[in-house]
């Protein structure tokens, strides 16, 4: 596989309100497809050759342990986003410092840092405190990266914040850290609303408040949601969405890459247009 260069990455470009449109393939936008270091996988995302990946940022550590990077593990031209955003019990074996190895081994393009859990269920008292430890954490994980940059082969990752929270009062936190971090683009974690049951009126709900308080320059990404119904209905500022079955549904490996292209690019293609596509009606007030 040839080496792959990676992009550039520039200030936040500016993000109206009136249209959400964004076209650079190197860029956190658009259809995000969630993959895991399996050989199905990799086979799959060698032939569909996907725009944008995300990956748990314990699976990057089993392909870094395989001295595996983002730039041998995926498609050329392929940009790659880890997350923290994965399951408690992995996430309580990682440690900041642990992270950051992690991030210099692998070497993505962009990085979802420092998530800490929290829940509806939990106290307000305890959800501010892991959206404090959160907040300190990713800002400890900017730092090391501004300090050794030396330590990359590249450049070191972009960070792409977290918005966490329940309340206004919460999410500001995470606000003015994206404010801080000026990034191309925030991530919220929609996985919460479908477990147990359907919850895309709240999910919509929480996002036009999002929406109504979040900086306007920085526009908002969903993990794990890629259905384009519900898309459909998400306040303009969503550009970008992650997701696993939205993308890998009906594809087989036994079938001819061609095929396999053709297949990726219909599955997605009402969700990218639903990120990219004409303005939703939803202004910002």
């Amino acid at each position: 596989m040839p080496i792959k260069t990676r992009p550039i990455r520039g200030p936040s470009p500016p993000f109206p309100d009136t249209a959400v449109i964004r076209t650079d393939r190197h860029l956190p936008y658009g259809v995000i497809a969630r993959v895991e270091p399996t050989q199905t996988h990799a086979e799959l995302i060698d032939a569909v050759t996907p725009a944008r990946v995300m990956v748990r940022i314990d699976h990057a550590r089993r392909l870094a342990r395989k001295n595996q990077t983002a730039a041998t593990a995926y498609p050329e031209g392929t940009t790659v986003i880890t997350t923290t955003t994965i399951p408690d019990e992995k996430l309580a074996t990682i440690t900041r410092e642990h992270e950051l190895e992690i991030l210099r081994q692998f070497e993505p393009d962009y990085h979802i840092p420092a998530d800490h859990p929290t829940y509806r269920e939990q106290s307000e008292e305890d959800r501010r405190t892991q959206i404090a430890r959160y907040c300190s954490g990713t800002r400890w994980i900017r730092n090391r990266l501004e300090r050794n940059p030396d330590s990359f082969d590249t450049s070191p990752p972009g960070l792409l914040p977290l918005i966490k929270g329940t309340t206004p009062s919460e999410r500001e936190l995470t606000h003015e850290l994206a404010v801080e971090l000026q990034p191309p683009i925030a991530f919220y974690y929609a996985v919460q609303y479908f477990t147990g049951g359907n919850r895309i009126a709240a999910l919509v709900d929480d996002l036009k408040e999002i929406h109504s308080h979040s900086p306007p320059t920085i526009p908002v990404g969903l993990i794990g949601l890629l259905h384009p119904d519900y898309l459909d209905r998400c306040p303009n500022s969503v550009a970008a969405a992650s997701g696993l079955n939205g993308w890998r549904s009906g594809l087989s490996v036994t079938d001819p890459n061609t095929k396999l292209r053709q297949q990726y690019q219909h599955a997605t293609a009402r969700a990218q247009q639903c990120l990219t596509g004409s303005p939703k009606q939803t202004n910002r007030r």
